[in-house]
């Protein structure tokens, strides 16, 4: 299954180091990225163009001249990729919440890279145990969220297994 990664921009023409997002983009499999630049008044799109063609990933660039609340923004990038790629889960990413962290945006696709069956899998998860059934946007989780339960489980599984040595 594929998994499509939306990632909110707003004015982070500073925030983003293209050689390295571009080399760990190109790492990622079965994994498309819509770029979102929610009317930077920046340079913000001209740097996005730049990583596309650099890169060898499938990445899509959308363009919102209005700015708009998160939520719009990630139907925007959720309706262009359905209709131009087969993608079953959609996670996302605001730019905003990396803000004055650039080299966190590349831990963070390395991550998901590395985690992507897992993270379909917490989708399916969270798509079950919801009652009312809107189709689309049922498979919408955010990255960090997924990130930060991971790491919890983790450390909550390492402290268990130590717990059983001690």
């Amino acid at each position: 299954m594929k998994v499509g990664i939306i990632i909110i921009f707003y004015n982070n023409e500073k925030d983003i180091d293209i050689s390295l997002l571009s080399e760990q983009l190109n790492n990622c499999i079965n994994i498309d990225f819509c770029f979102i630049n929610n009317s930077s008044n920046d340079g913000t799109y001209h740097v996005l163009s730049e990583i596309k063609q650099v890169s060898k990933s499938n990445i899509s660039i959308v363009d919102i001249k209005k700015h708009v609340s998160e939520q719009l923004a990630i139907k925007a990038g959720v309706r262009y990729m359905s209709n131009y790629f087969q993608i079953n889960h959609f996670g996302f990413l605001n730019m905003e919440a990396l803000r004055n962290d650039s080299k966190k945006i590349q831990e963070i696709i390395i991550d998901v890279n590395n985690n992507r069956d897992v993270m379909i899998s917490h989708s399916l998860k969270k798509i079950e145990n919801i009652k009312i059934k809107h189709p689309f946007y049922n498979s919408i989780f955010s990255v960090l969220e997924y990130l930060i339960l991971l790491k919890l489980h983790i450390k909550s599984s390492i402290t268990s297994f130590n717990n059983l040595i001690l």
